[in-house]
């Protein structure tokens, strides 16, 4: 029998996989150049296997960075947490691809 993990055990471990996350991304862009593929983009699909959470995640592209992530399910300490320059999703009529589904 698993013991189960204690509310500031899990936000240490979301904590990590932030970090874990955006340091791999930073690695992966200094690998990857795309400069000579326009309209390039990556999704990031946010879920949560022990809660039903909503669909959300973020959509990295050439030029800027739709941030549809809803922070309210987020534990305090990762809830704040802001990706610079990003706009939210839903404020440009061609972010309606993106409502449903970020399941894949």
């Amino acid at each position: 029998m698993t013991a189960r993990r204690s509310p500031n055990e899990r936000l240490a471990v979301l904590e990590q996989q932030v970090s874990h996350m955006e340091a791999e991304l930073a690695r992966m862009s200094g690998k990857v150049e795309l400069a000579g593929y326009p309209n390039w983009e990556i999704v990031i699909a946010v879920s949560n296997s022990e809660k039903a959470w909503p669909p959300m995640g973020l959509v990295i592209r050439d030029d800027e960075i739709i941030d549809g992530l809803q922070r309210r399910y987020f534990p305090a300490g990762v809830s704040d947490h802001r990706y610079e320059g990003s706009r939210p999703q839903g404020s440009q009529f061609g972010d309606v691809m993106y409502s449903r589904p970020w399941r894949f």
